[in-house]
């Protein structure tokens, strides 16, 4: 594993470990007594020292869970669009190899723009409908001529499944 992959694979276990956690908190076995505990950090100098704060809420432990997933998605998105665009599949004349580009960088940018409440904003040269076809046979079409000042939601890129399966294609993509 290269660099640009190894990049790639940690921004992917990133969004999984997210989900992990937000999953643990949904069923329980994560409460707000984690905050509870002081914790320690180090830093290499004095560290960080966080105290308790038994004031957080489950409802407000289960919004930090769901903005932890919204941020791992973003930054899975912006690792992809960077390590995309240092290779050769930003020029490819695949269709499915353009439709990926396209789409990991509209996500890219929707979160760039508003990464608490992201928001698709497509310039017209790339409002159209892009298919993509992965390796393990999924398939999704890009529809982003219906997109633009569309707030996001998963369905929009083919679903939290599709969008794993592009980060591992493209994990392998910038292996190459």
């Amino acid at each position: 594993m290269n660099e640009v992959s190894e990049k790639m694979a940690t921004a992917s276990a990133m969004l999984a470990y997210a989900f992990r956690i937000s999953s643990e908190i949904s069923s329980g076995r994560i409460g707000p007594e984690i905050c509870n505990r002081t914790v320690n950090i180090i830093t290499g100098d004095a560290g960080v020292h966080l105290e308790p704060d038994p004031s957080v809420s489950r409802k407000e432990l289960s919004a930090w869970s769901t903005n932890m997933v919204m941020l791992a998605l973003y930054g899975s998105a912006l690792t992809c669009d960077e390590l995309l665009d240092s290779t050769s599949i930003g020029k490819s004349q695949d269709q499915s190899d353009i439709g990926i580009v396209v789409l990991v960088n509209q996500l890219r940018n929707a979160f760039a723009h508003s990464p608490w409440l992201p928001k698709w904003r497509i310039f017209p040269k790339y409002r159209k409908a892009y298919p993509i076809k992965l390796a393990n046979g999924a398939s999704f079409t890009f529809p982003a001529h219906e997109l633009d000042g569309e707030f996001v939601k998963p369905g929009d890129y083919g679903g939290l499944e599709f969008w794993l399966a592009l980060l591992k294609q493209c994990e392998g993509m910038v292996e190459l």
